[in-house]
């Protein structure tokens, strides 16, 4: 049997956010089944939201936080990594019911006496265009953190997960017909997906499907879309170069300016705003 872990988001937020506050340094969950971010991710880490600003550099980003959760599929033990600029980020697993769901993160800190080389430099200024003292001075703006203080960040996140699990913000949902729902829909994810198709697809009555998906997940099938549709445009924003419209047709979108209100209802900002704040370094992804 192939189970879901079903993630209770608001309960989540409710016991990181105050923490990540509380330490002057964000906190975020990466959930491994769709591979991105949970929580609040708009607080400002200078150097990461220049970086992730270019597509060439965010994909650097992207690709040590896929490592690093690939990582975390083999170790129940918080560990500290350097990613690919150099800088010290924490992660701990977690796991629920022998099942891994994704990982908590604190990060990213400089380490004491760390410089980024005149070689390193020239290389993001290369990919971003930026000036390099530009770059440097952000990069040196990164909070300091030493081996006693990455032991103390690696004890919070361990009682983050704890706090996690006693709270019950994981529970299992069933069972194989909610996977190959779900896979139906990021397969077709540019398609209408219509209620009808995708019962037919997992062989139920339509009435039945929309029931128990609601039941087994906490949320609306046409929910779980517009989430996945979301989630998908935001990688595209922040990884191509392509128009908000084209975007909006890729996710599934055939009117911009739905996708537009959709967008701006689970982010508070509209695609263009939303890639706009992110060339402006006023969020960060």
């Amino acid at each position: 049997m192939n189970y879901k872990i079903v993630i209770d988001e608001k309960k989540l937020f409710q016991i990181i956010s105050p923490v990540s506050r509380f330490c002057k340094s964000r906190i975020r969950f990466f959930e491994d089944r769709s591979l991105s971010y949970l929580g609040d991710a708009r607080e400002p880490v200078s150097f990461c939201q220049l970086l992730a600003r270019y597509p060439q550099t965010c994909r650097l980003c992207t690709k040590c936080n896929e490592a690093a959760n690939s990582r975390c599929k083999e170790n129940r033990h918080s560990f500290s990594y350097l990613c690919h600029a150099g800088l010290i980020e924490i992660t701990c697993p977690v796991w629920y019911k022998d099942i891994y769901v994704g990982n908590l993160s604190f990060g990213q800190f400089r380490r004491p006496k760390k410089q980024p080389d005149d070689a390193s430099l020239a290389y993001w200024a290369g990919l971003t265009g930026l000036d390099p003292d530009k770059i440097r001075k952000a990069y040196m703006s990164q909070p300091l953190l030493d081996d006693k203080g990455i032991a103390g960040a690696r004890t919070i996140l361990e009682l983050c997960v704890e706090k996690l699990l006693k709270e019950d913000v994981f529970y299992v949902g069933h069972q194989d017909s909610i996977n190959r729902i779900e896979q139906y829909v990021h397969a077709h994810l540019s398609e209408p997906l219509t209620l009808e198709d995708i019962a037919s697809h997992a062989y139920m009555n339509p009435s039945y499907l929309s029931a128990m998906y609601h039941k087994t997940t906490g949320m609306t099938l046409s929910q779980y879309i517009h989430q996945v549709r979301i989630l998908r445009s935001i990688y595209l924003i922040l990884n191509t170069t392509r128009s908000i419209t084209q975007i909006a047709a890729d996710v599934g979108f055939k009117d911009a300016n739905y996708f537009s209100k959709v967008f701006r209802k689970r982010t508070g900002l509209t695609p263009t705003e939303y890639r706009k704040q992110i060339a402006a370094g006023t969020i960060t992804p």
